[in-house]
């Protein structure tokens, strides 16, 4: 939601200039995933401060036939965990949720073992077959999040494949 109103902003305050013939439509749609981005890392390093993940529990999950298990996830909120998830298919997944994302701090990514330069991998991963992401998750507000595989966006048809939720219960 953040990102159409940034775009639209963006898209406003220049159609008061006297040219975007000097603007691309990449150019403002990246001007709010950078303010996005920001904004993640920035929340990102508040969150985890102080935070250990040496007891961090491990969920293990997989897509099969386009189909994620465990279909619940279940978190509590405050504490820490190490999310792995395997692309058992021939073909790409999406694993894709992007209130969970925003609900969460990532203080870590691997994809095959190979740590990514980011906090803020969301709000989808595209894993290849065969491949398995880690993160390191600190449940930092309570709710239930929908996933689900997005690896079915063709053309104008959308397909999307079975997904599942994270529920972060509060911590008591």
């Amino acid at each position: 939601m953040f990102r159409i109103v940034a775009a639209v902003a963006c898209i406003l305050s220049l159609a008061a200039c006297e040219s975007m013939e000097d603007f691309s439509l990449e150019d403002l749609v990246s001007i709010g995933a950078d303010e996005d981005q920001a904004a993640c890392e920035e929340r990102t390093v508040r969150l985890l401060e102080g935070i250990p993940f040496d007891d961090a529990r491990l969920i293990d999950m997989e897509v099969r036939r386009g189909e994620f298990t465990p279909v619940i996830v279940r978190m509590i909120q405050n504490e820490t965990y190490i999310l792995r998830l395997r692309n058992r298919d021939d073909e790409p997944r999406v694993f894709q949720s992007p209130e969970f994302f925003e609900n969460v701090a990532i203080a870590a990514v691997a994809i095959d073992n190979t740590i990514l330069d980011t906090v803020c991998p969301g709000p989808a991963i595209e894993l290849q077959p065969g491949q398995v992401l880690e993160m390191q998750v600190y449940a930092a507000v309570d709710g239930s999040y929908d996933y689900y595989d997005a690896s079915g966006l063709i053309g104008q048809y959308t397909t999307w494949h079975a997904g599942g939720i994270v529920r972060i219960e509060p911590a008591y």
